[in-house]
C-alpha cells in the first residue's frame, strides 16, 4: 500500500523495508496466484453461495463452548481457597501463588501463541489450546484425588492449564474476527464469549463447595471440571473441522483482510523492536488493561473467602454469594455487543496485564497473612485502588477521543456508530493528510476498498518519538520483571509461613 504525506509537518507511516517487522506479511491471492491452503483446500469460488447465517448462529455457540471448561475451572479454584488451603496445609501467599502462576505462564508465552494464532488461524489454535488445559484439569484432579493433597501437583496442573488459559480467548477472538466484521455481528460474538465465560465461572463457583461437602471430598468438583474440560475440547476439534467445511462449501469472507478465507498459513516475521512503532492509543489500551484486569483478578480471588468473613457463613454459602457478581455480565453483554454493533462506544493486551496481576494477587494474598485478625480490608483497599486508576485512564482515552481526535485516531474511530464509519474515516484521513492508492481490479475482487486502506493507514503503526517510544517499552518490560519478582517472593512467603505454622502447632 503506497501511502503519501501531503502535509511534510506529520510523521509519516513506516516506511515498506520497517513495516515488514512490524506486520504479518500475508501471501495471499493478492500476488496473483491461489494462496495453498494449509488445510488442504483452495481458495473458494466466487461462485459459491454466501454463507448462510444458520451456520454462523452455529460457529458462534461452539466457538463459545470452547473456553467454558477454562471459565468453569478458573472459578472453582477460587471458591475452594478455603478448602484447599486446609486440605493441602498451605497459607494465603501459597494459594496467592497458586492463582498466579496462570498469569506468570503468560507473561510472554501470550506473545509467541498470538503470533501463532495469527499465523495458524483461531481453529486449529483452539485445539491445541483446548487440549493443553484439559491436560492440566487432569492433573490438578489427580493431586485431589485419594486424599494426595499435593501442592506441588496443583502447580504443575496448573502451569499445563495456564499454557491452554492464557490465550484460548485470543483464539476465539481470531475466529469471531475472521467470520464477523465490526458493525455486522463482531461486538455480539465477543459479547456471547463473555455471556457463556460468565456463566461458567458462576455455575462452578457457586456449586464447587455444595459438590465438596455432600460428596466429602473436594476432588469430585476438580474432576468435574475435568469433564466439562473434555466437553470443550470437543467443542474445539468440532470447530475445527467446522471452519474446514464451511471454507470448503461456502463463499466465506475473511473479515480481517477483506478477502476470501481459504486456511492459508501467513508467512511473516516477528521482530521484537516493532513494539517501539506502536501508537499511543495501543499503550493506553495495555495500561487500562493492567489495572482493570489485576483488581478485578485480586477481588476474585478473595472473594469467596471474604463473604464468609462478612458474612460469619460457610463456604457454600461464601461460594454462592461471591459468584452473584456474574450474572449481570452474564446477561448484558450479549445486548452490550448489540450496542456497539449498532453504534460504536468501544471505549468505556496481553502479556504486560498477565504480570499486573502477578503483582497484585501475590501482594493481596501478603497483606493478608500480615494482619493479626486475618483481615482482608487491606486487600479489598489494593483492589479498589486498581479500579481507580483503570477508571482514571478510560476516562482519559474517552476525552481524548472526542477533544483530540486527531491524536487518537483509533480510539475516534471505536467511538464511531458503523454507519457513520466511511465519513469519520474520509474527515480524519483528510486533516492527517493522507492519500492512498486505489485497489486495483484484482485487488477490487477480493473485496479490497480505498475506505479500508484509509482505515488501516489511520490505525497503523508510526514512527513516535524515539525517547518516548523506549519509555514505553521499559514500562511494560519493568512491569513483567517486577511481576516475577513478586512470584519469586510469594513463594518464599509461602514457604516461609509454612515453617512458621509447623513451630507452632498450626
Amino acid at each position: 500500500m503506497s501511502l503519501q504525506r501531503q502535509n511534510s509537518t506529520e510523521k509519516p507511516p513506516l516506511d515498506e523495508k520497517d513495516k515488514g517487522s512490524v506486520d504479518v506479511r500475508d501471501n495471499g491471492s493478492s500476488q496473483g496466484e491461489e494462496p495453498a491452503s494449509a488445510l488442504g483446500y483452495a481458495a473458494g469460488s466466487p461462485s459459491k453461495p454466501k454463507l448462510p447465517y444458520s451456520w454462523q448462529l452455529a460457529m458462534i455457540v461452539l466457538t463459545c463452548l470452547c473456553t467454558f471448561g477454562n471459565h468453569w475451572s478458573n472459578g472453582l479454584i477460587v471458591s475452594l481457597k478455603t478448602t484447599i488451603i486446609k486440605e493441602t496445609h498451605i497459607n494465603n501467599s501459597q494459594f496467592a501463588t497458586l492463582v498466579a502462576v496462570t498469569n506468570l505462564v503468560n507473561t510472554f508465552l501470550c506473545i509467541g501463541l498470538g503470533f501463532y494464532i495469527d499465523k495458524f488461524g483461531g481453529a486449529l489454535m483452539s485445539v491445541v489450546l483446548a487440549g493443553f488445559h484439559l491436560s492440566g484439569a487432569m492433573v490438578m484432579s489427580g493431586a485431589a484425588t485419594n486424599h494426595l493433597n499435593s501442592y506441588p501437583l496443583l502447580i504443575v496442573g496448573k502451569v499445563l492449564a495456564a499454557i491452554g488459559d492464557g490465550s484460548l480467548d485470543n483464539a476465539q477472538h481470531r475466529i469471531f474476527s475472521t467470520y464477523f466484521a465490526p458493525g455486522k455481528g463482531f461486538a455480539f460474538s465477543i459479547g456471547a464469549i463473555w455471556c457463556v465465560a460468565n456463566l461458567a465461572q458462576f455455575t462452578g463457583q457457586s456449586t464447587a463447595n455444595v459438590i465438596a461437602t455432600n460428596l466429602g471430598t473436594y476432588a469430585w468438583a476438580l474432576w468435574i471440571s475435568s469433564v466439562i474440560a473434555g466437553f470443550s475440547f470437543g467443542c474445539a476439534i468440532t470447530v475445527f473441522f467446522l471452519d474446514r467445511y464451511l471454507r470448503a462449501r461456502y463463499d466465506v469472507t475473511d473479515q480481517t483482510n477483506g478477502r476470501r478465507h481459504t486456511g492459508a498459513v501467513r508467512r511473516g516475521t516477528f521482530n521484537i523492536k516493532a513494539i517501539r512503532h506502536l501508537p499511543m492509543t495501543f499503550w493506553l489500551v495495555v495500561a487500562f488493561a493492567v489495572f482493570e484486569n489485576a483488581g478485578v483478578q485480586s477481588f476474585v480471588s478473595i472473594s469467596t473467602q471474604f463473604a464468609q468473613q462478612r458474612l460469619k457463613k460457610g463456604a457454600v454459602i461464601g461460594g454462592w454469594v461471591s459468584s452473584f457478581y456474574l450474572l449481570l455480565p452474564a446477561g448484558l453483554t450479549p445486548f452490550l455487543g448489540i450496542y456497539i454493533d449498532v453504534y460504536g462506544k468501544r471505549i468505556g493486551f496481553q502479556s504486560v496485564v498477565q504480570a499486573s496481576i502477578v503483582i497484585i494477587t501475590t501482594a493481596a494474598g501478603r497483606l493478608q497473612d500480615l494482619s493479626p485478625t486475618d483481615s482482608l480490608d487491606p486487600a479489598v483497599s489494593l483492589w479498589l485502588s486498581y479500579a481507580f486508576f483503570s477508571v482514571a485512564i478510560s476516562g482519559f482515552m474517552l476525552v481524548m477521543s472526542y477533544a483530540a481526535p486527531n491524536t487518537l485516531p483509533a480510539a475516534r474511530l471505536s467511538q464511531v456508530a458503523p454507519s457513520d464509519l466511511p465519513a469519520e474515516v474520509d474527515k480524519l484521513a483528510r486533516a492527517r493528510g493522507l492519500v492512498v492508492a486505489k485497489p486495483d481490479a484484482d485487488e477490487t475482487a477480493d473485496g479490497a476498498t480505498e475506505l479500508k486502506r484509509k482505515e488501516r493507514a489511520l490505525k497503523a503503526p508510526v514512527r513516535e518519538n524515539t525517547v518516548l517510544s523506549w519509555a514505553y517499552l521499559a514500562i511494560g518490560l519493568g512491569i513483567i520483571f517486577i511481576g516475577w519478582i513478586m512470584f519469586g517472593l510469594g513463594v518464599n512467603w509461602g514457604v516461609h509461613g509454612s515453617v512458621i505454622a509447623g513451630t507452632v502447632g498450626e
